[in-house]
Formats: structure tokens, sequence, C-alpha cells
């Protein structure tokens, strides 16, 4: 590459090459931090600085490429170190099962109003057989609607051992192992009751400035609780003090659907907001511009301890700082080197932040705005208005909306890879939004100080406050009805990403800039441009519409629905299937783990909706199922329901034309040319009598669907004394899975019904410590005998198999 292209390149945004490469090393060692050993990353990370140290003493005009390779493989060691080297005594080394209990300290506590309060742990020692050992490792300690409170600096002994966080439950589900870990924490304790704790001493934790303001965030959080009603009062505490775990769940899922849940985290909006309230009051004291900047900058540093240094607010008071840094060096602040700059400083103390979500949308958003907006600019003209209103208009209407574009613009790839979703109802309500939560957060930040000073001023902006809220509240409860706000698309390929994003750039670019002075310079459409952007659109299309499941595969996959039984079967051709769809009751099933895992695989119609029997654990979350999704055929059981589920579920299916078909035994359900599914139980003697809990078991459908050579059979809660009923069927039972009837329940699997199956796998769909005990010990003793491997969902979530029509292959899906 020429050296005069490449100082064009390198010179006007130094900061930002320096970013993608470090950013670049450290995603670099994160993919592969299974497959480097330290020592060869060591050994190149010497050999490239000796390179380097060499180039810049004999060759300095070629530096910048052996100074790029040094930081890239010094973000690829940090990322490395802080995520795969422990100590020799850290937790991870321990047996958790011969773990009798650990001692340590609370570092960090989190409280909930409802009592489920959580800490961060610092372990020092275990007792392993009697014996103490050294320890080390952070545990997050939960405790469920405690009487105990405990506080930082708190010495407990926990006899209990911790275990590993969770892993996602099924494809697409957020990995909480995988967050905890970035950040430092590596197991999860969650103790029987509160005897298991024990409180053995208090040590004064360390003199940090986050430390020194606790009793502040106290005093803050017991005048908000006092003085402002809630929903409110969570909802200030998040904007204030970026707390988050109080706001009621139903206002998080509208904020999330409408695309505005960032104005309920701290962010660099709140930061702006701060910096302009100080700004304006250094202002009227009237102090010289530098003292009213380094004052401000003290408050905003306070600002930042005060909320805990969350890494949005970081990176925004970084920015800040360095854009006056700039200034005050009289050198010319570009806006990407100091949000590249930004994004150095807090990657080099804590490289983990890269691979988490807040940084990655917090940096896109920015990102957006800083290069996107001056070029939306160019590309849609301002409207021309006149007078004092027009440039009112032209200022908060105009403006204001190409910033919301540009912001949403640079997030798209991110909401679409982590929700399978496009905001488009974002583009609209931020104009509104920003300013109306912006009026919210200057007036709770006036409410802190006078609540000092004064009750019933206190009282009055707490209700003031109370209702600028309520109106936030009903106007984003009622957009999130709207059909549009957010568009649901299979998840992404990296190729629809890397498509994506180009396709981002070359609108961002559509406008060129010709002229050879600052005066000539004019935009003007490319029509080459232009042209590059339709077939990268027409890319993007193909992709997203050619199904990416294999038109030769056919895949199972039972979701993990906590109690209850849901499985998806995605058929060669494109056809689907749904049978059963887990509990209404406690939650819904449907809303928190059927139509996520649904949309993640990109299933926008389903052939058969199928419900085994009429209880909650199996058809409760069918009419969220039926509002959400095409269905064209609802099947159920011949035995009709008494229950007020299964008339509301007929009645949803009524009212949305769907309908449905009551199976019995030797109806085929057709799925394509060339697969099956029949139905092989009931018949018509199970579809009568009474509406017990066994007699309502034993009505279940019994669904075989055979593939090639690969078959499944589907039992429902189907009972042993019912299983003798398919007892005729001999060997047309044979299949390679078996989804176990009941949960595993001792009530079902018999000896002989397993003789006939001889299955190679049995599936057992059940919640982790249910009530019921399930699944049954006899049961899993008769499967163990027969050699079936027993795979269960409350032990490994979901559980998905491919075929091809010949092999049978169990698919690992989950990050270990």
């Amino acid at each position: 590459m020429d050296k005069d292209v490449l100082d064009n390149l390198y010179h006007p945004y130094p900061a930002v090459w320096f970013f993608c490469t470090y950013a670049g090393g450290i995603a670099f060692g994160w993919i592969f931090i299974t497959r480097l050993f330290l020592s060869q990353l060591q050994i190149v990370f010497v050999s490239s600085f000796i390179i380097f140290l060499l180039v810049y003493l004999f060759y300095r005009r070629y530096l910048l490429f052996p100074a790029l390779f040094v930081l890239f493989f010094a973000g690829t060691l940090n990322i490395r170190f802080q995520l795969a080297q422990f100590p020799p005594n850290h937790l991870v080394h321990y047996d958790m099962g011969k773990i009798d209990a650990v001692f340590g300290r609370i570092t960090e506590a989190g409280y909930r109003k409802d009592g489920k309060h959580r800490y961060r742990f610092d372990c020092d020692s275990v007792v392993i057989g009697g014996t103490v050992r050294k320890a080390a490792g952070t545990v997050l300690l939960y405790q469920g609607k405690a009487r105990k409170k405990f506080e930082p600096g708190d010495i407990l002994k926990i006899n209990q051992a911790p275990g590993r966080p969770a892993l996602p439950s099924n494809p697409g589900a957020f990995n909480y192992r995988h967050y905890l870990q970035l950040n430092g924490i590596f197991h999860t304790l969650y103790p029987a009751d509160d005897e298991t704790i024990e409180l053995l001493g208090k040590i004064k934790s360390s003199r940090s400035l986050s430390t020194i303001l606790e009793p502040l965030r106290n005093s803050i959080r017991r005048r908000i609780d006092r003085f402002i009603p809630e929903p409110a009062a969570s909802v200030v505490k998040a904007l204030l003090l970026g707390e988050r775990q109080d706001v009621d769940r139903s206002l998080l899922e509208n904020f999330q659907k409408t695309g505005i849940i960032h104005v309920l985290a701290i962010s660099g909006l709140h930061v702006g907001f701060i910096l302009l309230i100080f700004m304006l009051l250094f202002s009227l004291l009237r102090l010289p511009y530098g003292m009213k900047i380094f004052l401000s900058l003290g408050m905003l540093f306070l600002f930042v301890a005060l909320v805990d240094f969350k890494t949005p607010v970081v990176r925004a008071a970084v920015m800040i700082a360095l854009y006056y840094l700039a200034q005050f060096l009289e050198r010319r602040p570009r806006t990407l080197n100091i949000l590249a700059g930004a994004g150095l400083l807090l990657l080099f103390f804590d490289p983990a932040q890269l691979l988490q979500p807040g940084f990655q949308f917090s940096f896109a958003a920015v990102f957006g705005i800083l290069y996107g907006y001056p070029r939306l600019r160019r590309i849609i003209p301002a409207p021309r208005f006149y007078g004092r209103l027009g440039r009112f208009i032209r200022k908060y209407g105009y403006d204001a909306a190409l910033v919301s574009v540009a912001a949403v613009m640079g997030t798209v790839p991110l909401t679409w890879s982590y929700y399978g979703t496009l905001q488009t109802g974002a583009l609209l309500i931020n104009i509104v939004i920003i300013p109306v939560i912006g009026l919210l957060l200057t007036v709770s930040f006036l409410f802190i100080p006078l609540s000092f000073l004064n009750i019933w001023l206190a009282e009055g902006l707490g209700e003031l406050i109370y209702y600028i809220f309520k109106g936030i509240e009903t106007a984003v409860t009622l957009y999130a009805k709207l059909p549009f706000v957010q568009v649901y698309l299979p998840h992404p390929s990296p190729l629809m990403l890397m498509v994506f994003i180009l396709l981002l750039f070359a609108i961002f670019n559509l406008k060129s800039t010709g002229g050879h002075s600052n005066a000539e310079k004019v935009s003007t459409f490319s029509g080459k441009r232009l042209r590059r952007i339709v077939l990268l659109f027409f890319i993007l299309y193909l992709l997203i519409i050619i199904p990416r499941h294999n038109g030769n595969t056919l895949q199972y996959t039972q979701l993990d629905v906590r109690q209850g039984d849901c499985a998806l079967v995605r058929f060669p051709g494109g056809v689907n299937i749904l049978v059963d769809g887990g509990q209404s009751f406690p939650f819904d099933a449907a809303k928190r783990f059927v139509l996520p895992t649904l949309r993640y695989y990109g299933v926008k119609r389903l052939r058969y909706l199928v419900g085994t029997h009429n209880h909650n654990d199996h058809i409760g979350g069918f009419p969220t199922i039926l509002r959400e999704m095409q269905v064209d055929t609802l099947v159920l059981s011949p035995k009709a329901g008494r229950s007020r589920l299964y008339r509301y579920l007929l009645k949803t299916a009524q009212d949305l034309k769907i309908p449905v078909l009551f199976g019995n035994r030797g109806r085929q359900l057709y799925v394509g040319d060339k697969a099956r599914a029949y139905i092989l139980h009931p018949t018509s003697a199970y579809a009568k009598g009474g509406f017990s809990g066994r007699e309502v078991n034993n009505s279940s459908l019994v669904l075989k669907i055979v593939y090639g050579r690969s078959a499944f059979l589907l039992t429902g809660d189907l009972e042993m004394s019912a299983e003798k009923a398919l007892f005729s069927y001999g060997n047309f039972l044979n299949a390679r899975v078996l989804k176990v009837g009941h949960h595993g329940s001792v009530t079902s699997t018999s000896q002989t019904f397993l003789n006939l199956i001889r299955p190679r796998y049995a599936l057992i769909s059940v919640g982790q410590g249910n009530k019921y005990h399930h699944p049954g010990t006899a049961t899993l003793s008769r499967l163990r005998k027969n050699g079936v491997a027993a795979l269960r969902t409350d032990h490994f979530g979901a559980l998905i198999f491919e075929s091809d029509g010949q092999n049978l292959r169990l698919v690992n899906w989950r990050t270990w």
C-alpha cells in the first residue's frame, strides 16, 4: 500500500485504528480461548514487541504495522489473563460436590423490595471433609425472601456448596453463565434457608470512593422510597443510581419492545443532562470558563462514583474529559477519535467489557450518531421553515429525528443479533421520549438536595415526578400495542450481519462530497453507490427469506418449559408443528420460552398446534401462541375439558377463525411428502368417562413421527394403565426417540411398553426441583436397565435431534 494513501487513512483517526486493533485482539483471544496456550501467546507478543523496537530504532517510517501487531496481541493476552488464568486455589479447581461449607465476606449488596437480595461474596476458604482449605473466587449469593439482611463487610459461613451459573434453557435464550463469567463470577449459591448462613463478624470494607459514597446512596434510596410513590420510585432509582431490580417487569417489557429501554439504564444521555445542569449552575455563579469546566467535570466524576462506575457513564465521562482536554491543548477534537480513545481506555482495564451487550450497545449508538448523523443530514434535506417557529422545528424536530434514526441504525445489528428484532418503533418514540425523560431526570436531580431541606417541597416534587412518570408509562404502554413497533426476524447468521453492516455504511455514504475547498464542497447523489445499496438489499433479502433449515433435515426440539411439555418439529420442506405449549400459571411459558425459541428459528407459521390433553402444563400457553403465531389448525384430544382455560382456548381459536381438529386413533397429520405423523391414541373409549387427573392423562394424544429410518414417539401424559391400548401396534411402536409420558412419573413407561418401543433415547420434560418429584426413581432405573439414555430438560435444557432420514444426531447446542 502506498505510504501517502496509508497516511490519509491513518492520520485523521489514529485512535480508531488502535481501538479496532486492540478490540480485534480481544475478540480473537475470546474465540480461541480454549485453543491458545499462554506460553505461545507470550512468545508471539514478546517477538512482536522486539520487532516493534527494532523498527522504531531503524525504520521508524514503517512503525504502524508492528505497533498494531503488538496492540492486537496485547488485547489477546489481556482477555486470556482475565478470563482463563486462575490461581491454584480458585474455586474452579474444586469439586463442588465435595465442599461442605464456604467462608468469605460480602463485598457488594443489591437489595430488592421483595426481599430477594443478591450479594457479591468473596470466598477465602472452603470446608471439605472437616478440613478448612484456602480458596479464592467470587460467588453470587442469592436470598429468597430472606429474613436476614447482610451488608458489605459481613463475614459469613455458608453451610452449602456453590454451583455453576445456569446455562441457557433454549436456543437463543440469555446465557446467564456467560454474562456472570464476563463479570468475574464463576459460581452462584442459593441457600436452602436463612439458617444455612452464619454471620461470624464484620470487617470494615476498603475505603474506595464507591464504598465511601454508600451511605449517600442509602440516604437517596430512603428519600426516594419515602416521598415518591411506586412505580415511579423504582424508575427514579434506575435513572439516578442505575438500580433496575425493582422496576416492574411488564414496564421493562414495554420499554424494550418500543426500543427505548436505554432510557431506564444509566447512560451517556444522563451524563449529558447532568453536565448541562452543572454548567448552567456554575454559569449563574459567573465563574471563569476553565474553572466552570473543571468543577463540572469534578461533579461528573462524583456522579460516576455514585452509580458505581457503570460502563456507559464512564464512557461518556471519559469522552467529555477528552473533548475538553483537546480544547485546552488547542487541538481540533475529532469525535470518533474521542469515542475510540474512551473505548481503548475502558478495554485496557477491563477487556471483557467488549463482550458485554451493554458496552456494545452504548458504543454502537454513539458511533451511529457521530458517524451517521452528519451524513444523514447530507442525504435528507432539511424542511424549509422560517421564523422562530421554523428554527425551533428544524432544531428540535428535524435534527432530533435524524439523531434518533442514526442511533437506531447504529444498534440495529445488535438488536437483530441479540433479540431477533428490528426496533422500528424506536425511530419515532425516541424523538418524544428523550426530552420528557430529560425533564423527569432534571426534576429528580432537583428533588434529591431539596428533599433534605423541606418535607413539603419534597412531597410536592415527589408527586410531580409521579405524574410525569405516569404520563410516560401511559404513552409507552399504548405505543407498545401498535403492530409496527417491533418486527421479528430469524436469528441472523454472521454473513447476514456482515451484509447488513455493509448496507448501513453504504446508506450513510450515499451522498458523496465533491469540491476542492470548503466553499466548493457540494453533496451529490452517487449512482454507483445507489446501485451498491440496491444490490446489498437484494442479497440481504435473499439471505432472510431463503430457509436456512436444510431441506432434507428433520429437526426435533424438546423445549425446556420447566414443569410442562412442549416439542417443536421442523419437517423437510418447511412444515412446522408444535406439540403442547407449556403452562400459563404461575407464568406464561409460551411468552417466556416458546415464542422466543420459535422466533429464534424464524418460525412464523405452524401447520398444526397439537395439545396432547387438556391440562394447564400442556395447553396453558396455547392462547398466547394462537394470538402471536399464524396457526393453520389446532389439534386437541377428543376428551372435552371443563376448565376455564379450555373454554378460553376454544373461544380464542373461534375468534381468530382457526379450525379445531379433535384427533383420535388412526388419524394422520399431513406434514409433507417425506415424513409421516400418525395419531395412535386415544380410542373412543378413552375419550369418554370422568375428568380425574388420571383419566385426562390417559386421553393424551400419542403421536408417532417417522422420517426414513428415524422415528419419534410422543406420549403426552399417558400412564401405564392406558399404555396397554397401544400394545396391539406391536413393532410399529419402534422408535429411536421416546418422549417419556407424564414427565417420567412412576405411573408411566412400563417394561412391556419399553420392550415394544426399544428406544435409544428417552426425553423427560421436567422442572428442576418440582413438587411432584418427577421423574420417578423407578422410571429412571427401568430406563437405565434397558440401556436407554435418559435426557432431562432440567439437566440439559432443550433437547435437539436432527435426522437426514438415515442417521440421527443429538445436537450439542449449549456453550459450556
